[in-house]
């Protein structure tokens, strides 16, 4: 799937980060590429820099996804932020 495209485009130093705004990803799209990305030293969480459950039987990612290569998540998710308020896209507990 496109997270897996967009996740191998990281790790080959292509990009340097993804975002997924809406919750149409599911666990069996970012299990794989989130193993292998932070193998490869990046991270993948949720918009709100929060770790993705695999553990839950909700399987969607209501949360949405950032893949980074891991040098700046932090901070691409702190100005994500203002930006997910502004639209009004809040985080949804599981």
């Amino acid at each position: 799937g496109s997270v897996g495209v967009n996740v191998g485009l990281i790790i080959e130093r292509q990009c340097d980060l993804y975002v997924h705004l809406t919750p149409r990803t599911k666990q069996w799209d970012t299990c794989a590429p989130e193993a292998i990305l932070r193998e490869a030293g990046g991270r993948l969480t949720d918009l709100f820099g929060q770790p993705l459950s695999y553990n839950s039987p909700e399987v969607q990612n209501r949360n949405g996804v950032v893949a980074t290569n891991g040098a700046a998540h932090d901070e691409i998710v702190r100005r994500l932020a203002p930006l997910l308020t502004q639209f009004g896209r809040l985080r949804v507990e599981s």
